[in-house]
């Protein structure tokens, strides 16, 4: 059995000789398939460190722990196979933002909690992905759907208040439109004010003259 501690020294079996690779080299793998091995313990978080790393495969082993967050680091990532394990916990919302990746096994696990969204990941629904992890999937990816009252919605970008330049402009509309109306008010109401007073002092003015006609006075 070959127990995980931390990756610096990784050992490859070439059916009946083995070769050591340093971990400077690891960096440069684009390949790595541990399947079908007695293989214990958890994952260690130094994988995410395999940055060019197209396919990873631990399918087959007795693996415990949780998939390490690390793993959304492999941004090259085209294949995960970590089925037929022991895995528990939830998985790593991480692997929401993998955009290459297509193939993910994580079957005859552990595992639970909702399956994080993402681009690749919304795409990739096949139940028999997440199929049997007694502790119970969730999400549109299987059958069963997520409880919302147990599980914190996805954070959304909070909506901007409705403001700047167009809330500047039906503002100053607004208020322009306030004002035609107010000069055009006023400048009615004085016009009636002083149309009223005019045609009001035509009687008079004719009465007084007729009056001072009569006493012999003209102008």
């Amino acid at each position: 059995m070959l127990r995980f501690a931390s990756i610096s020294w990784l050992e490859v079996f070439w059916k009946t000789h083995h070769q050591g690779l340093p971990n400077k080299h690891l960096g440069l793998y684009t390949f790595l398939d541990l399947s079908n091995n007695q293989l214990t313990g958890a994952i260690p978080d130094s994988l995410g460190n395999l940055r060019s790393l197209k396919e990873l495969n631990f399918s087959h082993n007795s693996l415990s722990g949780q998939i390490p967050a690390s793993f959304g680091n492999m941004k090259e990532l085209e294949s995960l196979d970590l089925s037929r394990n022991n895995l528990s916990g939830e998985i790593p919302a991480s692997l929401g933002t993998l955009l290459q990746i297509t193939n993910l096994q994580l079957s005859d696990n552990n595992l639970s909690g909702r399956i994080p969204a993402g681009p690749q990941m919304d795409r990739m629904n096949d139940p028999s992905s997440y199929a049997n992890n007694d502790a119970g999937l969730c999400g549109i990816q299987t059958a069963k759907p997520c409880d919302d009252n147990d599980t914190p919605p996805p954070a959304t970008q909070e909506a901007a208040p409705r403001g700047g330049l167009e809330n500047e402009e039906g503002f100053w509309f607004s208020w322009m439109t306030a004002g035609i109306g107010y000069g055009t008010g006023f400048f009615t109401m004085v016009l009636g004010v002083y149309g009223f007073g005019y045609f009001h002092r035509i009687p008079e003015l004719r009465q007084r003259r007729r009056m001072m006609r009569r006493r012999g006075i003209r102008f």
